[in-house]
């Protein structure tokens, strides 16, 4: 009597280990749809244009409310972002108007400023390390531009790696497992 519930046990082994074997794939999973919603500080080289009716901006004053770390222009009518960083991504360009936030973790350089009073815009070319760096259209989100965990993951070489490594480990230790109950049972 106390064998048949042994054998019953022994004969739901093979799918404990066969569960084990799959656990790193649904691991990888689980942790790359994390990593995708995880945005982080990231550093950003910004090309702006910006409307400016008159030229109105002073470049001494923009530059204070820069060196303050928040920088909110209006009325943008381009931006480009670069991550210098990982030079492999795309630059991203939108030519959607609306409002830009930048806020800096560290110091935000100005590398250029010029006004052009023909068109009555400026064009602004920034860089720093940004904590904030979205697009608001009618003061909705529009765009987020921070980089997300999982895009500095996948452009980093030793993360991918580690990570392949990783996998590999953990799936030929399910396959022994799975080896050692297969052959218990028999």
């Amino acid at each position: 009597m106390t064998s048949e519930p042994n054998r019953q046990h022994r004969k739901n082994q093979p799918v404990r280990a066969l569960l084990l074997f799959s656990q790193p794939t649904v691991f990888a999973l689980m942790m790359a749809v994390i990593l995708m919603q995880w945005r982080v500080a990231t550093v950003v080289q910004v090309d702006m244009i910006a409307a400016c009716p008159e030229c109105c901006f002073n470049e001494t004053v923009l530059r204070a409310r820069v060196a303050s770390g928040e920088f909110f222009p209006t009325n943008v009518r381009q931006i480009n972002i670069r991550y210098p960083e990982y030079p492999e991504i795309k630059e991203k360009m939108t030519t959607v108007a609306g409002k830009f936030m930048f806020a800096a973790l560290d110091r935000i350089v100005i590398r250029s400023f010029a006004c052009d009073a023909a068109c009555q815009e400026i064009r602004i070319v920034l860089k720093g390390k940004a904590n904030q760096a979205y697009l608001t259209q009618e003061n909705q989100l529009y765009e987020d531009y921070r980089l997300t965990m999982f895009d500095k993951v996948r452009h980093s070489s030793i993360a991918r790696g580690s990570g392949v490594i990783l996998w590999i480990l953990l799936t030929a230790l399910g396959w022994v497992k799975v080896y050692r109950e297969l052959k218990r049972q028999d």
